[in-house]
This record gives structure tokens, C-alpha cells and sequence, in this order.
């Protein structure tokens, strides 16, 4: 097998790695003016029943719930 049979996967455009996760540039920002555990879509906070992921679409940080929720805009997207 050679490095072109199974090459490293590829970026998203504009998002980088984050500790864990990707994160896009709009989120690190978010981060920096202290909106780490706030919800892009609602601006609740995140809790421990409810936690903040990353919607591997764009890059922000958004409840679990709003992925499983039919109603939402995230919903049956990937997440990180």
C-alpha cells in the first residue's frame, strides 16, 4: 500500500484543529470574548445534560440537543 492508496484525511476549508475539535476563526473569537460555553444557535449555555459540540459544517460550538431536534437547522448534521 503505498501513501496514495490511503492519503491523511483533508481540512475543511477556514476551519484549523483546535485541542480537540475544529473550530472555525468566528468560534475562536467567540472563545476569546469569553463565549466558550455559549451556544452559537441560542446563546444558552452549555450543561452537563446538554452539552456544546462542534457542527463540523461550520465550526461553532452548538447544544447536542439541536442536532436531534427536527425542528433546528442543525438537525441531522455531523458533529464533532
Amino acid at each position: 500500500m503505498t501513501y496514495m492508496d490511503n492519503p491523511p484525511p483533508r481540512r475543511r476549508p477556514g476551519l484549523f484543529r483546535g485541542a480537540d475539535r475544529w473550530v472555525s476563526p468566528a468560534q475562536q473569537q467567540r472563545d476569546h470574548n469569553g463565549q466558550r460555553n455559549t451556544c452559537a444557535a441560542c446563546g444558552h449555555d452549555g450543561t452537563a445534560t446538554d452539552p456544546l459540540v462542534v457542527d463540523v459544517t461550520d465550526g461553532m460550538r452548538v447544544h447536542r440537543s439541536h442536532f436531534d431536534d427536527p425542528g433546528s437547522g442543525y438537525y441531522g448534521l455531523e458533529f464533532r
